[in-house]
Order: structure tokens, then sequence, then C-alpha cells
């Protein structure tokens, strides 16, 4: 909604998927059993399918996680699981819109590709971000009046606080953001770390 004095108006709202956001081989698959498949579709391209079964979703009912990795990028689709009914990789495959192939799915038994998918996930979408946050004081327009404030007030404080925890620069072995971690120039930074992402403040 926009806000302008004594006015509402409502806006179109646009609400994003967390889950397409997340890395799911990361999150889902990596230490867990699950099985790694590569094929050759009918146009001789090669794709990777990983398949896990999840312990459960949010109604807490097992689910099968996929992946399907394509030089044109990731699919990622969940399924019901049934006690009674095993699902086959071309079933998997085919609700994925994928049914012809070159050469059909085979499993690949070497854990070091694992390493690998984690690495094309990694390229896939960055999973560290750096923002900068500017204390301003009253009167304060310019970016170098900005930029020259030493410290910030109570409450601006709070809210870095919020952010995430303050760390010392200084030897910091953790998503830096491009900063300097060997020399004293720079004040302490704000780091937070959620499961496969890392912000720097």
């Amino acid at each position: 909604m926009d806000y302008t004095p004594g006015i509402w108006r409502r806006t179109d709202v646009h609400l994003e998927n967390p889950e397409y956001h997340t890395r799911w081989f990361f999150k889902y698959f990596l230490g867990k059993v699950h099985q790694n498949y590569i094929g050759t579709d009918a146009e001789k391209n090669p794709f990777y399918l990983s398949v896990v079964l999840s312990d459960q979703n949010n109604q807490r009912v097992p689910q099968y996680r996929a992946i399907l990795w394509r030089k044109t990028g990731t699919l990622k689709i969940s399924l019901p699981y049934s006690p009674t009914k095993t699902l086959s990789v071309k079933s998997i495959l085919s609700a994925m819109n994928l049914d012809r192939f070159e050469k059909g799915p085979r499993e690949i038994l070497n854990p070091e590709i694992q390493k690998d998918l984690l690495v094309l996930e990694e390229q896939e979408g960055s999973v560290n971000f750096k923002f900068g946050v500017l204390y301003a004081k009253d009167g304060q327009l310019t970016d170098d009046e900005m930029f020259s404030n030493e410290t910030g007030s109570e409450s601006f404080d709070k809210f870095i606080n919020l952010l995430g925890d303050t760390i010392s620069l200084q030897g910091w072995a953790g998503y830096r953001g491009g900063l300097d971690t060997k020399s004293k120039i720079w004040s302490p930074n704000t780091y937070k770390h959620t499961i496969g992402s890392a912000i720097n403040y």
C-alpha cells in the first residue's frame, strides 16, 4: 500500500516464493542420502537430476524433492511420497516435462559429484550480499556529510543490531563483501548469516 497523508491506496503486490530462491541442494540434499543421475536429452544436451526423499513438508508429510540441472538453468519440484509406490527416475523427469532422451539417465555413484553440484548451485545465483547502511543526522543532505559520521544515534545502533552481529573486519575469515580485512582502518561491520546466505552491512 502507498501512503499519502489522508489517503490509503491499494497497489499490486507481488509475493516472491522463498523456496524458489533457496539453495535446494545445499539445504535438502547435501549430507543426506540422495541419488544423482546423468543423461542426455533428445537435443543431445546433458542434464543432471538430483532426487531426495525429504523427511517432511510443512504438513509433516514425506515428499520427494528433485532438481533438474540443465545448461538453461535448474528446475525444482516437490512430488508426493507414497509408501506403496516408488517413483521412477523417468516419471520424475516426465513431471519436469523431459520425456525424450538421447541417453537414458544413469546413476552417478561417485560422491565427488556433490561438490560439483554445490559449486554449480553457488554459481547459479549469488548467495553473498553486501549492503551499505548510512546514518544521516538532521540537516545532512550530501553523501560527504553522511559518510563523515563516525557514530550513529542510539536508535540507529539498535537498528544495526537487529540486522546482525557486529564484527571486527580485521582478520575476519567469513564473507567480507570486498572490504579490507587486513588493516585496521575500517570501523566494525555488521554480519548476518542465514541458511545458505551471507550478508555484510
